[in-house]
Formats: C-alpha cells, sequence, structure tokens
C-alpha cells in the first residue's frame, strides 16, 4: 500500500488488530505521547480484551486487566483511527508504581502534561 510508509507502527498494528476485531487500549510510551509527550519511545504496549488465540498484555500492574482498565479508558483520534489510550491518571498510577529510571522520567512527563490540561479546563 502506497501510503503505509507514511503511517507510524502503532497506526500498522491498530490496523491489523481492528480489521481482525481485537479491543485493545494504547497504553505505555505511545499512550504518553498521544497526550503530548515530548519523550521519544518505539515500543508499543498495548492491553487488550482476552480471548481464545492471542496473547498480548492481558494485565497491567498495579491494576489490572482490560476490563478495569476499559472503564476509564479514552477514545483519541490519531491520524484516521479512533485509538483507545489508557487514562492518564492509570498511566500515571503505572509508572508511580514501577519507578524504573524511564518511568520516572515518564511520571515528570505526565504529570506536567495533566497540570496543563487541568488548567486549560
Amino acid at each position: 500500500m502506497a501510503g503505509d510508509t507514511e503511517k507510524s507502527e502503532l497506526l500498522r498494528i491498530a490496523e491489523i488488530l481492528l480489521a481482525h476485531g481485537v479491543e485493545f487500549i494504547v497504553v505505555g510510551g505511545q499512550a504518553e505521547t498521544i497526550f503530548g509527550s515530548a519523550r521519544v519511545t518505539v515500543d508499543i504496549d498495548l492491553c487488550y480484551r482476552r480471548t481464545k488465540g492471542l496473547e498480548l498484555l492481558g494485565f497491567l500492574e498495579p491494576l489490572g486487566d482490560y476490563e478495569v482498565i476499559s472503564k476509564r479508558a479514552l477514545t483519541i483520534r490519531v491520524g484516521e483511527i479512533d485509538l483507545k489510550v489508557i487514562h492518564i491518571d492509570d498511566l500515571i498510577a503505572i509508572k508511580q508504581y514501577l519507578q524504573r529510571p524511564k518511568d520516572r522520567d515518564s511520571l515528570m512527563h505526565l504529570l506536567a502534561i495533566k497540570k496543563i490540561q487541568s488548567e486549560s479546563q
């Protein structure tokens, strides 16, 4: 497909999953980027509704599975696709829980984004 080279890896994967009826939520660094963080990440973390024959992230410490995370997930348009994205407060909770150096860096960005979002409302 001619336009595929312009799409991000996230959008290419999302299109395939959506075409096959997989319900998922964008989490991790890609969600951080969608919220507006300048932090660069190349990995793609997704939490999905568990079905037979598909194994992805089915549980996110410390929050829970797809059912729990989907209750507060947001629908955000990225390119031409509506993606379910983890709620920023849930992403913050995960980063606070994990406390790896990259999570502490992400936490700083996410807290700043949340403050800007709350001030603009």
